[in-house]
């Protein structure tokens, strides 16, 4: 049984390379399907975990910058042969379904939201700890097992398991939510170093997401917090990349491309006055670069300076 699961029955198996292969096909569906919005689309739940015996329907996260931007692709998901559920008992969570036995179900969440945050999150902890995958599969066959003819018990069995395992989830190998803003002024991008640590490099404003904060607020407050300009709005979401630094870690950078609308120096020096981690007040020295000269900057965060290069040729 590759795809397809009646309401009434609880079915386990595993066929996860044809998972993968299908979940290949309905992304680059649905990326078409919503074009031009630019969105993130990750495959999540069992079907994704290689190892974890699965109901055979695909779950999907397709990542928007807002709820209310969700509103917006509703009817293009109509389109591609999804049903509308509403929020369907979850905030801010765009529900839809498709197929009849169902083949697909598909959560559009806030990036960065709390949402997105846990159901990333345990994937990709279970993807890094093969203890935890291991421990959670024999827990879903005991519990089919147990509930072979009680299909809504074994889904709040299963929730209170995964409540349980999240609990023990290593931080390290979740990534971490951070956003990137490149701010433009016409054809310059707004750039910037640490004088009194140069070997940070060149940089672009940027930091980790707070609790329960989204991608497209927390990037508006970076960037007021890391240039003091408050005359600064989102243009686009240009995408999303994983970073692995050289320590280890991993963070999931959300990238927008924000437009300075105000009045701001050639050049300037401003005081990021609440870093994060509770640091002393550090000195930034700032300034604006034409995009064709743009030198490298640090830390792979010139990801997407070419989709960025792009819409602005684009706009001319």
């Amino acid at each position: 049984m590759l795809l397809g699961l009646k309401s009434d029955q609880l079915v386990l198996t595993q066929a996860h390379q044809a998972w993968a292969d299908e979940f290949s096909r309905e992304r680059q569906n649905i990326l078409q399907g919503l074009y031009p919005s630019c969105i993130v689309v990750e495959h999540v739940g069992s079907t994704a975990l290689c190892g974890v015996p699965a109901k055979p329907i695909l779950d999907i996260v397709i990542g928007v910058t807002s709820f209310e931007e969700g509103n917006e692709l509703v009817a293009p998901m109509e389109s591609l042969g999804y049903t509308y559920c509403g929020e369907y008992g979850i905030p801010r969570r765009h529900y839809f379904v498709k197929g009849e036995p169902r083949t697909h179900h598909v959560h559009m969440l806030e990036l960065g939201g709390e949402g997105w945050r846990s159901t990333l999150g345990f994937r990709d902890a279970l993807l890094a700890q093969p203890e935890l995958a291991r421990e959670y599969a024999e827990e879903k066959l005991r519990l089919a097992a147990e509930y072979r003819d009680h299909r809504t018990a074994y889904q709040e069995e299963k929730d209170k398991i995964v409540g349980r395992l999240l609990k023990r989830i290593p931080a390290r190998t979740v990534p971490v939510e951070k956003v990137l803003a490149y701010i433009t002024r016409g054809n310059s991008l707004l750039v910037f170093t640490e004088p009194d640590f140069p070997e940070a490099g060149i940089q672009v404003p940027g930091g980790t997401l707070e609790p329960g904060e989204t991608a497209q607020a927390g990037v508006l407050r970076e960037a007021a917090e890391k240039t003091g300009l408050r005359a600064l709005t989102i243009e686009r979401f240009l995408g999303t990349r994983l970073y692995h630094s050289p320590s280890g870690s991993i963070s999931r950078r959300h990238y927008f491309h924000l437009m300075c609308e105000g009045d701001a120096p050639e050049e300037w020096i401003h005081w990021e006055q609440t870093p994060h981690g509770g640091e002393p007040p550090i000195r930034l020295q700032l300034q604006w670069v034409n995009l064709d000269r743009v030198p490298e900057l640090a830390g792979g965060r010139g990801a997407l300076l070419a989709e960025l290069k792009s819409e602005i040729a684009d706009s001319y």
